[in-house]
């Protein structure tokens, strides 16, 4: 199983495809803005998903269950 968490990169260009890959991206209206240093100077995006959110993904794979975000 793949499990990508993308900050400021867009998903739909570097998403990884397959069986088991899920992608997680948090839902932040600056989101993805492919900046190298946050332009409102707040970093929410780096914060997001909360590891609690990962543990449960990682969860649901293991037990082989679909998962989709």
């Amino acid at each position: 199983a793949v499990i990508t968490v993308f900050t400021s990169t867009p998903l739909n260009f570097f998403a990884p495809v397959g069986e088991n890959c899920v992608s997680v991206i948090g839902d932040l209206p600056c989101q993805p803005c492919c900046n190298k240093t946050c332009q409102f100077n707040h970093y929410d995006c780096t914060k997001l998903p909360k590891p609690q959110e990962i543990i449960n993904i990682v969860n649901k794979l293991s037990e082989n269950k679909t998962y989709s975000v």
